[in-house]
């Protein structure tokens, strides 16, 4: 639901409640399908550097680069959850949409946090 303010004829300010959209909810789910794929590319890079840095020898701590990589790895399963075109299975359902847009914003949070853990492991790793 959307509050709407307004300004009425005698002067006063009102509010009116107007409920959401179809359309709000689909621009709301491919935004947060965007940021999804978007940490999706640097969990990509974010693997391919650790697994640069695990086979240079002594470079880093291993078990620190591992621990990295493996909380990466975690951090890629909500992720692609999050990208999955599910739109489609009821289409043009506010309520569909509203759990997808819950759903979808539950999931790239999760990822966000176990992709801060691995960067926090490979900064340890590399001092």
């Amino acid at each position: 639901m959307k509050a709407v303010q307004h300004i009425s004829d005698d002067g006063l300010m009102t509010q009116d409640v107007v409920a959401d959209e179809p359309h709000d909810f689909d621009t709301r789910i491919n935004e947060l399908g965007n940021k999804s794929t978007q940490l999706l590319l640097f969990l990509t890079f974010a693997l391919l550097g650790a697994v640069t840095l695990m086979t240079r020898d002594g470079a880093a701590h291993e078990k620190l680069v591992r621990a990295a990589a493996w909380w990466w790895m975690l951090a890629v399963f909500p992720v692609l959850l999050g990208v999955l075109p599910v739109k489609d299975f009821d289409w043009n359902n506010p309520k569909w949409y509203r759990f997808l847009v819950y759903a979808k914003r539950v999931l790239l949070w999760a990822s966000v946090i176990l992709s801060s853990i691995g960067a926090i492991q490979f900064l340890r790793a590399v001092n």
